[in-house]
Order: C-alpha cells, then sequence, then structure tokens
C-alpha cells in the first residue's frame, strides 16, 4: 500500500507503508496488446536524490500482462487507489485501442463507475518509438549506475535479456507491450524534479492537519522524515 502525503510546504509525496520508501511521484505505463498481451506498469521514482549514482532511483512496483485489455483498465482503476497512481500514460493514437477504451468508459460511466483516462505518449522525435524505449532502459540499468529497479518475480530482467536491439529496430511498440509500457514511463520521469530537496522535511497527512499522531519514516539515503497520521 502507497499512501499520498501532503508536506508543510504543500507539496505530495508518496510513502510506502511497508517498507518506509519516499517517493516522489508514482505513474503507470500501458503497453496495448498486439502481437503479444497488453501490459500495465507502476513505478515509482524516489523523492531523494542519489548523488553518487547522480539520479533519481525508479522502482517497479507493480506490472500485469493480460489479452483483455480491457482487465488491464480494471487494474489500473484499482491500483489507482492502492498504489496511489493518478497518471497513467498509454499511446492514445491507436485509434483501435481508443475506440476500446471509449465503449469501456461509457459502459462504466452508464453503471455510475469510475471511468479511466490515459494521458497521452510524451512527443518522441525518434522515428523508432521501441528502440528509443530499449535504449532509454538500458541507460537506467547500466551497472556503473543503476537507477531502475525491478521486484521479486518480474519477467523485466529475463526479458531484456533476450530482447536484441536489432529486433527493436525492426519491430512496434505493439510488439513488446512490456517494453512499451516501461519505456512510457521513463519517458515521462527521466525529467521529473522535486521542487525542493526531501530532507528532515516535516510533513503531515493530506486529510488531516491537526494530528499530533506521528511515524518515522527512513528514506533511501538513510535521512529522517516526520509524518504525521490521521
Amino acid at each position: 500500500m502507497i499512501e499520498k502525503k501532503l508536506d508543510y510546504a504543500g507539496d505530495v509525496f508518496f510513502v510506502d507503508r511497508e517498507t518506509g520508501a519516499m517517493y516522489g511521484n508514482v505513474v503507470g505505463g500501458l503497453g496495448w496488446p498486439g502481437a503479444k498481451p497488453g501490459f500495465l506498469v507502476v513505478a515509482a521514482i524516489s523523492r531523494v536524490e542519489d548523488y553518487d549514482l547522480e539520479g533519481f532511483p525508479i522502482t517497479v512496483i507493480f506490472e500485469a500482462g493480460d489479452s483483455d485489455v480491457e482487465s488491464l483498465f480494471r487494474q489500473a482503476l484499482k491500483f489507482t487507489d492502492g498504489y496511489s497512481c493518478d497518471e497513467y500514460f498509454a499511446d492514445m493514437k491507436n485509434e483501435n485501442m481508443v475506440q476500446i477504451l471509449d465503449l469501456f468508459n461509457n459502459d462504466r460511466r452508464r453503471r455510475g463507475l469510475k471511468a479511466f483516462h490515459p494521458f497521452d505518449v510524451p512527443l518522441i522525435e525518434d522515428p523508432n518509438p521501441l528502440l528509443f524505449y530499449l535504449n532509454l532502459i538500458r541507460k537506467y540499468l547500466r551497472p556503473n549506475r543503476k537507477l531502475l529497479h525491478f521486484g521479486p518475480g518480474s519477467i523485466f530482467p529475463g526479458y531484456l535479456l533476450n530482447f536484441s536491439t536489432e529486433e527493436a529496430a525492426k519491430a512496434k511498440p505493439a510488439d513488446h507491450p512490456p517494453i512499451a509500457a516501461l519505456g512510457l514511463i521513463l519517458s515521462v520521469l527521466r525529467t521529473w524534479r522535486p521542487r525542493k530537496e526531501a530532507v528532515q522535511v516535516q510533513a503531515i497527512s493530506e486529510f488531516d492537519l491537526f494530528s499530533d499522531k506521528e511515524e518515522i519514516y527512513e528514506t533511501g539515503s538513510g535521512r529522517t522524515i516526520r509524518v504525521i497520521n490521521d
């Protein structure tokens, strides 16, 4: 469970209730199904920069594949609450998938349920988006500057091991939805920066400004943050 918090300066951050890890942003990426099942990824970026690696570590906290794209929509909506993920990204120029999404949302509105609205992918100048995503992922996995981390049971280490540059150069994002989903996330998070350094920040929950209950969380660099809970 990841909870969204608000510090005294009004900046949003996120706390993993199980590990105490603190994040500056949580976003999701959706790779449309094509030659392979569609894929959903949720990742979080550390609120504190790793100065030795000169960047903000990113952790994949959820991943799932499914041939039924509507099932992925439902999972994304489910984890909007569980992972406090309000932003999902997908290639909204895929007309067939967008039509399915529109039908899905219309049905949910008729039943009084929350609709799913992913944002379009950031503008990518590279004529081959899949190769761009693969190179971006590899950049974050460089042995001397590894900033991307996967959870237990992740498909990505094995998938990347068997996915060559030559194959990526010939393929489309829909041919490899996991790479597309993760690449979307990295293309968004690579420009994320906190408004200020999260060091010894006193924080409060976004719902209760006057609670006197508090907990201490450790950041990835060993620094602490005091969070007041309701």
